[in-house]
């Protein structure tokens, strides 16, 4: 008979904390081996008990759950995170699974996907809610326009502008001429819909173009 996978609850909201319990206690293969309301006591506790996941909401008072995930991966790095939240904005997400947690999970998610995180991660494999993967699906061209649609060379500018290169700038890194340079920045605001650089920058970071 396997053993059960140990479980740490990390939620300051009582009613919410209470509810997660009774929900995992559904599952025989669950076994909450404690339980904090915020980042420093959650420390406190993996100092304690033996664990091998941690269910944990982001707004915590004392320590959020982006503080307490930096902690426990520097301390305790062989505990598995899984984020429980409200959060959904993608660029968020993807900086906590940067930062080492294994599976994020919004609220409203169905039972049978919680326990589908917790098996899947306990078996070192990597969740993300379902409802996230739709939103970032929907978000990889949150204009109507496919990163596809755009040139190698236009991605490239596009690229340099993040880093703060000017027109003239790029033109001497890309050997190009400076008016060529301003040929792909007019298509380029035009294939994205987009008006000046602040737009463009906006367009990047939300749709995470040169994230790692």
């Amino acid at each position: 008979m396997s053993s059960k996978i140990r479980i740490v609850l990390a939620e300051d909201h009582l009613m919410i904390r209470k509810a997660m319990e009774l929900l995992l206690s559904e599952n025989k293969n669950f076994e909450i081996v404690g339980e904090a309301t915020n980042g420093k006591d959650l420390i406190a506790v993996l100092e304690k008990v033996k664990t091998d996941i941690i269910l944990m909401d982001i707004f915590m008072p004392e320590m959020n759950g982006v503080e307490a995930t930096s902690v426990i991966r520097n301390r305790f790095p062989w505990i598995k995170i899984i984020i429980l939240s409200v959060q959904t904005e993608i660029a968020y997400v993807k900086k906590l699974f940067t930062m080492g947690v294994s599976g994020y999970i919004t609220k409203n998610s169905p039972k049978e996907e919680l326990f589908e995180a917790i098996n899947l991660v306990h078996s070192g494999k990597e969740y993300l809610s379902k409802d996230l993967i739709q939103r970032k699906a929907q978000m990889v061209d949150a204009t109507g326009v496919s990163r596809k649609h755009l040139s190698k060379r236009e991605i490239e500018i596009i690229k340099l502008i993040q880093d703060g290169l000017t027109n003239k700038e790029i033109s001497e890194r890309m050997f190009i001429s400076l008016k060529t340079v301003e040929s792909h920045r007019t298509n380029i605001f035009r294939k994205l819909r987009i008006k000046n650089v602040a737009e463009l920058l906006k367009y990047v970071h939300d749709n995470m173009m040169f994230s790692n």
